[in-house]
């Protein structure tokens, strides 16, 4: 069967790497593939160099930046507007993909007219044997995600076609004609969520979500990417009008909880390493939730960071034995792992602390240990008073955080918390550590307190969310 097939592509302030996506497009073995092209009022020249592409490639060029789901459904009206096709191809700027990666699509969407959407397996760019994920499931009551396969070996994975509940909008394949019923993306949530408030959509209607294992992108690792604003924000405001909009009676109830404690959590953690302006976010993600505030959120990236002061040159802990926290992306904790070797030679100890999901993105990197526990602390919260236990007796003298943009209530099994700035090679202590323990217990109660106080505010709204979503 011959299909009529058209790639949307979202870009914003990417200018080589769309081209590289546009380069390894013309490298696929499906020939009669129709590409447009979203610029999100990009700053970087990205206009100019897309208007000089190409002939074949279509152009829409947006006065302002519409996020990953404004920009998508403007080349996906665009589209059914200008363009003859029965499947439209979703892809990230910041992806590359296989030459058979859209046949293993096709050929998932033909195996059953019911399959809405089909996604790729997505491979880490930076480290070819390890995979970022292969769709995901959701987790209604807790609400958050379990990625499926995420950081797993990639050699180790065969080609099935396997059902989720999402596929990411790095390289997802969606029938035209199940548009009709699910309709786009809900542009409210501007960026994260919105592939997975798709899926659900689809599949309440009836249809399939799949990922199709055999089709191949390359994106750099989620984990490794994801901004404080993605995390503190959107993570915490976006999840609360998807569980508004898909559950009811005692999941919804334990879908805001869960939502609400994390931000309280967080709030809390944030609050007491300095970085005050970040434990705002996540109360502001909560309240313009309540207040109807939608698409993107105005913060200073600059202002995230914790109090400066007095700074120490990190050679002054190379005589001790630190423990790297997992705070921080994979280009931050391995610019601390180059510095394994001079805690060696100066009879020092470097040892890293990471979640068991990403594990496998440090071994080898120079650490002198690797401890590992569990990314999802709510589901294994005696494996984590386990760990947090035996963190407190091992005798590390220090613990540096590659960075102030996230927080780990594991930091205060540690004497001493710093964070490591890259730039100057030089630590600025923290407010964390074991000391500080009853100053977060003191924190979280009054947290806790609070989010249960708003907590009828936010199920009132969150009913008011799920009638408009069933019309």
């Amino acid at each position: 069967m011959k299909h009529k097939i058209t790639a949307v592509i979202v870009n914003w302030n990417k200018k080589d790497d769309v081209i590289k996506l546009l380069e390894s497009l013309l490298l696929l073995n499906f020939k009669d593939l129709t590409v447009v092209v979203v610029d999100n009022a990009s700053t970087d020249g990205s206009g100019d160099a897309l208007r000089h592409y190409g002939s074949k490639m279509h152009l829409v060029e947006n006065s302002e930046n519409l996020g990953g789901t404004g920009g998508f459904n403007s080349g996906i009206r665009y589209a059914l507007d200008h363009t003859q096709q029965d499947l439209i191809w979703l892809l990230d700027n910041d992806a590359t993909v296989a030459p058979d990666s859209l046949d293993y699509l096709v050929a998932a969407m033909e195996q059953d007219p019911l399959i809405a959407l089909a996604g790729s397996r997505i491979v880490n760019s930076n480290n070819l044997d390890a995979v970022v994920e292969t769709g995901a499931f959701i987790s209604w009551r807790n609400g958050n995600v379990t990625a499926l396969n995420r950081n797993a070996r990639n050699s180790a994975l065969g080609d099935d076609v396997i059902d989720v509940d999402y596929v990411a909008a790095c390289s997802a394949l969606v029938r035209v004609n199940a548009l009709s019923s699910a309709g786009l993306m809900d542009e409210r949530y501007f960026l994260l969520w919105d592939d997975m408030d798709w899926g659900a959509c689809f599949k309440r209607r009836g249809y399939r979500v799949v990922c199709a294992m055999g089709s191949v992108a390359y994106h750099p690792a989620f984990t490794e990417k994801r901004s404080v604003v993605v995390d503190n924000y959107y993570g915490i405001r976006n999840p609360l009008l998807a569980v508004s909009k898909y559950t009811c009676g005692i999941t919804r109830l334990q879908g805001l909880l869960s939502i609400l404690s994390r931000a309280g959590v967080l709030s809390a953690l944030f609050y007491l390493s300095g970085a005050t302006s970040v434990a705002r976010l996540c109360r502001t993600a909560v309240a313009d939730f309540l207040t109807d505030t939608w698409g993107k959120v105005d913060f200073d990236l600059n202002a995230a960071g914790c109090r400066v002061r007095e700074k120490l040159p990190i050679n002054s802990l190379y005589e001790k034995k630190v423990l790297v926290l997992p705070t921080g992306n994979g280009d931050e904790i391995n610019c601390l792992a180059l510095l394994s070797s001079d805690f060696r030679r100066r009879g020092g100890k470097l040892s890293l602390l990471i979640q068991k999901d990403r594990r496998f993105l440090f071994e080898g990197k120079g650490f002198d240990e690797i401890v590992d526990f569990e990314a999802d602390m709510k589901r294994h919260p005696f494996a984590t008073i386990i760990r947090f236990t035996q963190l407190a007796f091992a005798g590390f003298d220090a613990a540096v955080k590659p960075s102030s943009t996230k927080v780990t209530p594991l930091s205060f099994a540690i004497r001493k918390v710093y964070v490591f700035d890259a730039l100057d090679k030089e630590v600025l202590p923290t407010r964390e550590g074991i000391s500080a323990l009853p100053a977060i217990f003191a924190l979280l109660a009054i947290s806790m307190i609070l989010m249960i106080l708003v907590f009828p505010l936010v199920y009132l709204k969150s009913v008011k969310y799920h009638y408009q979503q069933e019309g």
